[in-house]
């Protein structure tokens, strides 16, 4: 989330709204620091310039945030990092331009690009993209560190982490971190205020000649002009890592702004600091495709500074206005669409007379969503870990029909996995808003997404798992898609549904905190025309075939793919695996043997005993594309295209070796830590490293939904060892030497009931590569 300019206006206006705050080692209390997880992955990656182009530097992660959070203890922070859950609805769109302009189009521009220009790490720092794991390897790290005794803790909200983490913080009286203006618009009582996480500053004078002085970079092909008169190095450091690792010595020194010195300043009251974030435009309101886009109706020709200005300016005079004309008070919602309807009048910048009704309603109608976005559910201190009002998962399925009666279990099963960070939330998006957001990442767009090839099939019965022990939702437009008429499917775009989440009577005041947002949802629920939900009716006896919403790349663009969610008991049938019972429930040996025959891994059972626990979802993973490249290679009837896309059994071996600590044996020989020279970027060796990628997250999303204890069985902080860089060396290395001792068990894991021709041969690819 962020209100669109806010930022830009907030850099200008700095020396007004901010004030500065220091830490120091000798600070006695902590104090309490919420941390928006993205934002410090996102932060971390960018501030430790860690190589991305080869799929990840893991192992380099994983240390860079040890070494964060130990310099937030040091100097008297106490972290409590939030991560996002579901995405709703309305943010769909604004997921949708994210992927398209940060991995799609890098993509394009990256393979359209000569291999020496794509390859200068001014090209690769400025079209970076997030690989894939990140995620995996942040959450496990931090719980490791917890484990390890740090006090730290991991939230999970319950949809968009913002307004969790600000509520939170309201508990904590503490401060909230991250790169999102929106946390200077959210509010909550004991609410300290926002710091930018892009305004650290790290003072090392105290160290004297101990401080590190690093030398300036060199800009492209010039070298920096010494000058002979130079001032000292100032020993500050920018940016939230630490630069020494002994952080007994130094202080951090940051800045904070609080909601209400933002709306001091503007001179509007903070409770209408929404509105105005609804009206500037946010993830939920803007969209450059819309018909009433905010930026063509209110800012025609002004700056991002000055459509706050203006907005504030606007809300300020309608209200000041309202307070001198009103003769009649009016209810208070009336009162507030009154003002943003008023509003709306004055920022259009087109005659509202050229805009029927029904156009004016939706104007407001969107704005009003908008602003509700920022409303913070009201819940007491001990049930932040608890599902909240917007956890919509316990509202899908029906207890009586899906699970054998067992649906309340499971769901309370994946909730509690959820909360405690063993079931990530994109587990959760088909429960909630009946979605799957297969993240992309460096690929041939010019070639079938490695997300439809090689994760859907895994995919597919991630859905079918969990509509069988839950159920996932039905949309309006595909409530009537039965099992009878299962070709039927209506394929329209989206859910417009707006669900109200009060009731429109209030308790008495005094018994509960107010909501500030309280009159714009019982004025939305007017405008929509939507009642208060009316209670579950039994389920038909016939039972309706789902569908799944899938975005994935298409070429150059993010589209939506409708999915039919097969049944679980008649795909169990085909396997010949009856089951009597949801399989959540079923003894984890049966899980188990479920998970290896989905990713056709039963006949390597009996060899998984045989490597290292942290080696396991890395052999199952490649085993996997394998596996799926040979058969479509077998379907094509000859295609030389499929044909070229199977592996070779030394691309297997090198990917391997990719994830192994670099401090055994074979990874001493496999790779050149210390070698300045980075390894050559090649088209192929790039798809190599998709195709396993997508393999792993489809391979860790279905043993969550499978509620495999991987942290007990399979650890998943496997990726701490992994790194794109060896890997993409190791192919480059034809010299390399391997050890068979380390790799052949894995290599049997890999190819247990493969046919030899499921790889391909060694020479012919060699050619076949070097002609194309």
């Amino acid at each position: 989330m962020g209100v669109h300019g806010l930022s830009t206006y907030l850099r200008e206006n700095k020396g007004l709204l901010f004030k500065h705050l220091r830490f120091e080692a000798s600070d006695e209390n902590p104090t309490n620091l919420v941390v928006d997880g993205w934002s410090f992955i996102y932060e971390l990656i960018h501030c430790g310039n860690l190589d991305w182009v080869y799929g990840g530097e893991y192992d380099d992660l994983y240390r860079l945030i040890a070494v964060v959070v130990k310099g937030w203890l040091a100097v008297g922070l106490r972290p409590h990092f939030v991560f996002d859950g579901p995405s709703p609805p309305l943010k769909f769109g604004t997921m949708i331009s994210r992927m398209r302009d940060n991995i799609v189009r890098r993509a394009e521009l990256f393979f359209r690009t000569s291999q020496p220009a794509r390859s200068h790490p001014r090209f690769l720092n400025e079209n970076r993209i997030l690989p894939p794991l990140v995620f995996v390897t942040s959450v496990e790290v931090l719980k490791t560190l917890a484990k390890e005794g740090l006090p730290i803790e991991l939230y999970y909200a319950d949809e968009e982490g913002d307004p969790y983490s600000v509520e939170l913080a309201g508990k904590l009286n503490g401060y909230v971190t991250g790169t999102d203006s929106d946390f200077v618009v959210l509010n909550a009582e004991g609410y300290k205020g926002y710091i930018p996480m892009d305004d650290f500053l790290w003072d090392t004078s105290a160290l004297g000649d101990l401080a590190p002085q690093p030398e300036p970079e060199p800009i492209d092909d010039f070298q920096p002009i010494k000058r002979k008169k130079a001032k000292k190095h100032l020993e500050v450091n920018h940016g939230i890592i630490p630069p020494v690792e002994d952080v007994s010595q130094i202080s951090l020194t940051c800045t904070v702004i609080s909601p209400a010195v933002l709306a001091t300043h503007l001179e509007i009251p903070i409770s209408l600091l929404p509105l105005l974030g609804a009206l500037v435009g946010n993830d939920f309101s803007a969209s450059p495709s819309a018909r009433f886009g905010k930026q063509s109706l209110f800012f025609k020709k002004l700056t991002l500074s000055q459509r706050i200005t203006r907005v504030s300016n606007t809300i300020r005079d309608t209200i000041s206005d309202s307070a001198q004309n009103k003769t009649k008070k009016p209810k208070e919602s009336d009162g507030v669409i009154d003002l943003i309807r008023r509003v709306v009048h004055t920022l259009l910048v087109q005659d509202v007379s050229s805009l029927n009704s029904s156009e004016e309603a939706a104007i407001i109608e969107k704005i009003v969503e908008s602003a509700l976005q920022y409303a913070l559910p009201v819940r007491e201190d001990d049930a932040l870990r608890s599902p909240g009002p917007s956890c919509l998962i316990e509202k899908s399925g029906d207890v009586h029909l899906y699970g054998r009666g067992k649906g309340k279990i499971i769901r309370q099963l994946y909730l509690d996995g959820y909360h405690a960070g063993t079931v990530y939330s994109r587990v959760l998006d088909p429960l909630h808003t009946g979605t799957m957001w297969p993240r992309p990442f460096l690929e041939n767009p010019e070639k079938e997404t490695v997300h439809r090839s090689i994760g859907r099939p895994i995919r597919e019965w991630i859905y079918a798992i969990l509509d069988d022990g839950v159920g996932l939702p039905v949309g309006p437009e595909k409530e009537e898609a039965k099992v009878e008429n299962e070709g039927d499917v209506d394929e329209e775009e989206g859910d417009d549904e707006l669900i109200d989440v009060v009731e429109e009577d209030s308790p008495d005041e005094d018994s509960v905190p107010q909501d500030p947002l309280a009159p714009l949802k019982g004025a939305l629920r007017r405008l929509s025309g939507i009642e208060t939900p009316r209670s579950e009716t039994p389920p038909p006896e016939v039972r309706k075939r789902k569908v799944v919403t899938e975005y994935v790349r298409r070429g150059l663009r993010i589209d939506l793919e409708d999915l039919q969610v097969g049944f679980l008991p008649e795909l169990l049938g085909e396997l010949e695996m009856p089951l009597e019972g949801p399989i959540q429930l079923a003894p984890e040996s049966t899980r188990l043997h479920l998970f290896l025959t989905i990713i056709d891994a039963e006949e390597a059972a009996g060899k998984l005993r045989g490597i290292p626990p942290e080696q396991i979802i890395p052999a199952l993973a490649v085993r996997w594309v394998v596996s799926v490249l040979y058969d479509r290679a077998a379907e094509s009837e000859g295609s030389k295209d499929r044909f070229m896309e199977k592996w070779t059994r030394s691309e297997v071996k090198a990917l391997l070796l990719a994830f192994i600590r670099p401090t055994a044996p074979a990874a001493e020989n496999g790779s050149d830590e210390a070698s300045p020279v980075a390894p050559k970027i090649q088209d192929r060796h790039v798809q190599l490293m998709a195709q396993v990628l997508a393999s792993v997250e489809a391979i860790i999303l279905l043993a969550q939904v499978l509620l495999l204890d991987l942290n007990r069985r399979v650890p998943l902080n496997l990726v701490a060892h992994f790194s794109g860089k060896r890997f993409h060396q190791l192919l480059n290395d034809e010299s390399t030497e391997t050890s068979s001792e380390v790799l052949d068990p894995l290599m049997d894991v890999v190819s247990a009931g493969l046919d030899a021709e499921a790889f391909a041969d060694e020479a012919y690819k060699k050619r076949k590569l070097e002609q194309s």
